[in-house]
């Protein structure tokens, strides 16, 4: 055998002289007093802050819950300082208890090959420390982290080979190039060694191929590897290498095609949005949380770099979604009757996920084959990053707005820009509306008309309250007993905005105002709903609360008024008849408590409830529950012919107010001169 080449038995008392050796070399090199604890807690007061970027800071605005959750970092930092200790040295003496048994060395330019019971390795000659001479063996000192290499006297012949081993040991640690083997002897990694390696519990298909060295390997070269991970594909050895230039990179790449595809969605000439850009930041905060719960998942068997990089690589394609997205992919399909009967809903779903639902299932294989381990250990850690991935996806499905176009005089809506006209002028505007309400009559029966468009971010809510409200003036004659709250950008210098605040003012105005034994009020909302029954006041950027059941009852019942008939079209709107309720309230929304609704298409003048139930059953009819029975059949059919999940619009309570609604329902009177203006100033 050559004399780079040796073959010995490492016994126990050997490998547990080398196990003490390097825990005592780690103990100083990780520390047990604050150094240590302050590298911990410095890590979870990180993961705090992502959980901050990716839940919303507002989440954590509070004192209180900012100083429980300093105080939950703290102790999750100390415990996890410990816990640390325990698993890197339990670690450390399982790894030297598999390590003992057969074990082949050998030296060559690139460094020491090692197959041992913890099978085939290259150690290269930079991991290389120290090498020292103890009583029986000879102690190898393997770092960054310090690891200790036992080689056993029992491998040498006698002394002088010995002596030769250590000098071209010496030598490779040294950068001098060891001698390879000569003539017909067989090399470590041959056929000889794949039995020897299986002897000490090595995969034999491992035997004869050595772990590569790391590379770094160019951001085009990621690419590459991101290609075939996305293909199924694993990643070639020693790819994937995290360093700062491809993390930098990568967010750059996927900052450029975020604006590309806006510029050319959006058009050109137009306005780089520069404040919108931190918002680039938080999908990769997210990706270093899925690899790291990956990595905990996974027992950190599992390069945490190559996980990384890995999942920061994935997120490069979720700009290019958009390209899937807003091709005309559903409406070919409806129009030609490619989807199953009854399912056309449910194949748009598939269709829209569809590439979010691909990049889960490569990051799931991706972890798959990384890992390490047995398959129970893999399948949780490729359950628990794609749990995670998952939602990180689910939270940027929709790209900051980097790129902002102009619309042309009369086409689209402008963006909202806040100055101090906005700001100051809001409550003016308020008031000026509500200024308008006139006093109810006495003797005269009579119907107060109150408007709510939610959600700032379509037009067509604002479409739908503007039309509704002048629907009541020609029909219930509301004129100068009417009142919006809308939000949207091109309205928000002449209509009030829509918030908790303005509604609770608006109904207590009315409510001062209505004759409350004789007069009715119309409350109607349209906005997007939640499936935990909010309605959404969303405008961005202000971040105004949405609507519960119970804050809407409250704001009823404080303002005094005992007659009402209330009309939400959101999605999941039945949730809010429990609440609201009784036999003074009629309630009618747009779906069950469990349903979505559907039309809230940016371009659509109204939603498919408020088409169906104000734009043609009102128009036919004056009673409200007729109009509901009327809407609701049609809602049903078109639904049916469409493929799409039922509604199921719902209408409960008002049993008192029988005889009131079938008073409205007959043809109204002219109202007096005075009372022929409208109360809400439409632009």
């Amino acid at each position: 055998m050559h004399p780079s080449a040796i073959r010995y038995t490492l016994d126990p008392a050997t490998a547990r002289a080398a196990y003490e050796l390097s825990a005592a070399s780690l103990n100083r090199r990780v520390g047990q007093g604050p150094a240590a604890g302050g590298r911990h807690l410095l890590g979870w007061i990180v993961v705090g802050a992502v959980l901050g970027i990716l839940f919303g800071a507002e989440a954590i605005g509070d004192r209180g819950t900012l100083a429980g959750l300093i105080v939950l970092l703290v102790l999750a930092g100390l415990l996890s300082a410990s816990a640390a200790r325990r698993r890197l040295f339990g670690y450390l003496g399982r790894s030297y208890a598999e390590a003992s048994g057969e074990i082949s060395l050998r030296l060559t330019e690139r460094g020491i090959e090692d197959v041992s019971g913890l099978g085939v390795s290259l150690l290269p000659w930079s991991r290389v420390a120290e090498v020292s001479e103890q009583p029986g063996w000879i102690a190898i000192v393997l770092g960054p982290v310090p690891q200790v290499l036992a080689v056993a006297d029992s491998a040498f012949a006698d002394g002088t080979q010995r002596a030769q081993w250590l000098a071209a040991l010496r030598a490779g640690m040294a950068g001098a190039a060891v001698s390879e083997p000569a003539g017909d002897e067989a090399p470590l990694s041959g056929p000889a060694d794949e039995v020897a390696a299986t002897a000490a519990g090595a995969p034999p298909s491992a035997a004869g191929e050595l772990a590569p060295e790391p590379r770094r390997g160019s951001f085009v070269d990621d690419l590459h590897q991101l290609g075939r991970i996305l293909l199924l594909r694993p990643p070639l050895a020693g790819s994937l290498v995290a360093d700062a230039a491809s993390l930098v990179l990568a967010v750059l790449v996927f900052a450029v095609l975020t604006l590309v595809l806006q510029i050319v969605a959006e058009g050109y000439p137009g306005e780089l949005v520069w404040y919108e850009a931190t918002e680039l930041l938080s999908p990769f905060a997210g990706a270093a949380l899925v690899a790291s719960l990956a990595l905990l998942a996974a027992r950190r068997r599992v390069a945490a770099g190559r996980l990384l990089i890995a999942f920061t690589l994935l997120l490069l394609p979720l700009p290019l979604t958009a390209l899937w997205t807003e091709l005309p992919v559903g409406k070919l399909i409806a129009a030609r009757g490619l989807a199953p009967e009854g399912a056309l809903l449910a194949t748009l779903w598939a269709l829209y996920y569809l590439p979010q639902l691909w990049l889960l299932l490569a990051g799931a294989v991706l972890v798959w084959r990384l890992v390490d381990g047995s398959r129970g250990l893999r399948a949780l850690a490729a359950g628990v990053a794609t749990l995670a991935m998952a939602g990180n996806l689910w939270l940027h499905l929709e790209p900051p707005e980097l790129w902002y176009v102009a619309p042309a005089e009369g086409a689209g809506k402008p963006r909202l820009r806040i100055d101090e006209s906005v700001l100051y002028g809001q409550p003016r505007v308020l008031e000026r509306q509500l200024a308008g309400l006139l006093p109810g009559r006495a003797g005269v029966p009579e119907i107060y008309f109150l408007g709510v468009g939610g959600d700032g971010g379509q037009d067509v809510f604002l479409r739908e309250v503007r039309a509704v409200e002048q629907l009541f003036v020609q029909r219930f004659g509301t004129a100068g007993h009417s009142a919006v709250l809308v939000n949207n950008p091109a309205t928000v210098q002449d209509l009030p905005v829509a918030n908790r605040e303005s509604l609770a003012v608006a109904l207590r105005e009315i409510g001062a105002r209505m004759n409350g034994e004789e007069d009715l009020l119309f409350l109607f909302l349209t906005s997007h709903g939640s499936p935990n029954h909010r309605f959404s006041l969303s405008f961005w950027p202000f971040q105004f609360e949405d609507i519960t059941p119970g804050m809407l009852r409250r704001a009823l019942d404080d303002a005094g008024i005992p007659r009402r008939v209330v009309v939400i079209s959101a999605c999941y709107s039945g949730g809010f008849i429990p609440a609201l309720e009784d036999e003074h309230t009629l309630v009618i929304t747009a779906a069950a408590a469990d349903r979505n609704s559907f039309g809230c298409a940016d371009h659509n003048e109204f939603t498919d409830f408020g088409r169906a139930y104000f734009h043609e059953a009102l128009r036919e009819t004056r009673s409200f529950t007729e109009a509901f029975e009327i809407a609701s059949t049609r809602i049903a059919s078109r639904e049916q012919a469409e493929g799409l999940l039922a509604s199921l619009p719902q209408m409960r309570g008002g049993a008192a107010l029988a005889p009131m609604l079938l008073q409205f329902a007959r043809e109204p009177l002219p109202a007096p001169a005075h009372l022929q203006k409208v109360g809400a100033a439409l632009p």
